[in-house]
Order: C-alpha cells, then sequence, then structure tokens
C-alpha cells in the first residue's frame, strides 16, 4: 500500500501534470498492477474564493515495459464539488507509455492562480507477495 501527494500551480487552461518532486513519475514496475484512489483539491490563490475537489479511481497495469502502461476499463471520476468560478476546471488521469507511469493531469484557468493537490492511495498486487 502507498500514499504519495503531489501538487502543481497552474495559470492557464492547459492540462499540466502534477508531481511529486520535479521531474517525478508515478511509476509502476512490472508486472504490477493497482487500484489507484486520487483524491484531487485545487484553490484559487490570486484572490479569495473559488475551490474544487475531485475523486479518481482507476485499476492501472504495467506488464512488462513502459509501453505496457495501462488503465484497465475506465476510470471513475467524482466531482466532488466545483464552486461558481471553478466550472471550467478539470483532472484527469492516464497512462504514461514513455514513462511507465500514471498521469494525473490538473486543468485550470487562463489568468487564474490555482494550486492543485492531489492525494493518491494505492494497492497494488506486490502487497501479496511472499
Amino acid at each position: 500500500m502507498a500514499l504519495l501527494n503531489m501538487k502543481i500551480t497552474t495559470t492557464d487552461a492547459t492540462p499540466t501534470e502534477l508531481e511529486v518532486a520535479s521531474g517525478t513519475f508515478l511509476e509502476f514496475a512490472n508486472e504490477m498492477t493497482a487500484i489507484v484512489v486520487v483524491r484531487v483539491v485545487a484553490r484559487r490563490t490570486d484572490v479569495l474564493g473559488d475551490s474544487a475537489g475531485y475523486e479518481l479511481i482507476c485499476l492501472a497495469q504495467r506488464n512488462g515495459g513502459p509501453e505496457t502502461m495501462e488503465i484497465v476499463g475506465s476510470v471513475t471520476k467524482v466531482v466532488i464539488a466545483e464552486g461558481t468560478g471553478a466550472t471550467s476546471w478539470d483532472c484527469n488521469v492516464s497512462a504514461d507509455t514513455t514513462n511507465g507511469a500514471l498521469k494525473i493531469e490538473a486543468t485550470g484557468e487562463a489568468a487564474k492562480t490555482i494550486e492543485w493537490t492531489a492525494c493518491i492511495h494505492m494497492n497494488d498486487s506486490r502487497d501479496f507477495a511472499s
């Protein structure tokens, strides 16, 4: 079982990957499967007011090299809440087949400074290895 925190600040509407540290990916080992639960909170910091919360749940696996990384089935996304000024914000999770990792991206809004924080809980197949 793993628990990680990731963050990023956005100032536009370009999808931006959250990171643990600069250039650090949520990389999977070869022959690994995990249920991943990502809880994301976003808050506008240049003015008071706007916030949003999301939960993303998926089953992900990597069978061999990085190119085998995939989401099994589809991602379940729950929009917990979006303030009236946050309805165009979004976040998503996808497979990164270059790095063999999960990619968690946040999309903010032009001319708004938004801080994104994610808490990732993973229960993976290696937890039961002998």
